[in-house]
């Protein structure tokens, strides 16, 4: 059996956050740390930036008996960011707009020769944690809808 789609998706996501660096062409360089899920991080533990990419809904179609369907997977994309930069909203503006582009780098996704729709939700930018820990954070919604086979070959 072929291994599930939403694992190469996923990873092509991860891919493209990776490239996000001054060297490219971006505004920073938090695609030096992006990892899989929300880790079990203490707040005052996460490697500061960050990103994470976290699974968030797989949503099957309306038919779900056919082995061949179009299935919606929703993600999130957090970036954890250091609050003590300074004028870490024009950080936020930034790392939003990187994402963004990253993702955006090429019209879209492709997986088996097959363009994969992708759409951004409403991005939200969080002010400084209260506890003391200097974090603040970004998170892009961003939903893949993508085809799947459940035949077993």
């Amino acid at each position: 059996m072929t291994a599930p789609r939403s694992i190469d998706l996923r990873n092509a996501v991860i891919t493209r956050l990776e490239t996000i660096s001054q060297a490219n062409g971006f505004n920073t360089d938090i695609g030096a740390s992006v990892l899989r899920g929300r880790r079990k991080y203490p707040l005052d533990k996460i490697p500061l930036p960050s990103l994470f990419v976290v699974s968030q809904t797989d949503a099957p179609p309306d038919k779900q008996s056919n082995p061949e369907q179009k299935r919606t997977r929703a993600y999130a994309i957090e970036a954890f960011l250091d609050a003590d930069v300074g004028d870490y909203e024009s950080l936020q503006d930034e790392v939003l707009h990187d994402m963004i582009s990253a993702l955006t780098q090429t019209d879209a996704f492709v997986l088996d020769g097959l363009a994969i729709r992708a759409t951004f939700g409403t991005a939200v930018l969080d002010v400084p944690e209260l506890d003391g820990t200097g974090i603040v954070t970004v998170n892009l919604p961003l939903t893949l809808s993508y085809p799947e086979n459940y035949r077993r070959t």
